[in-house]
């Protein structure tokens, strides 16, 4: 994730690491074993049509999402409580 952020200062989104090709860095094994069970225990075509899809998006983009949405939590939350005691009306 460091190489990706530092192609995001360079501009470069198109070097971005994958989803598949961070999870390869971290644990090639894990990826090779839940591909293995997914196919052979669920469904290879839940693999083919669903997942590997996913293994192909930018991991910053992936990651990054979820990261912004719970630092945006308390602010949310904040409002809402506000909207609750009548402090902000629509």
């Amino acid at each position: 994730m460091a190489m990706d952020a530092m192609i995001l200062l360079q501009g470069d989104v198109s070097q971005l690491s994958s989803v598949g090709d961070l999870w390869y860095w971290i644990h090639p094994e894990s990826l090779s074993a839940v591909h293995a069970a997914v196919e052979t225990q669920v469904s290879a075509g839940l693999w083919d049509e669903y997942l590997a899809p996913v293994l192909l998006y930018k991991a910053a983009a992936v990651f990054s999402l979820p990261g912004l949405a719970l630092a945006a939590w308390p602010v949310v939350l904040e409002v809402l409580r506000r909207i609750a005691e009548g402090q902000i009306g629509f």
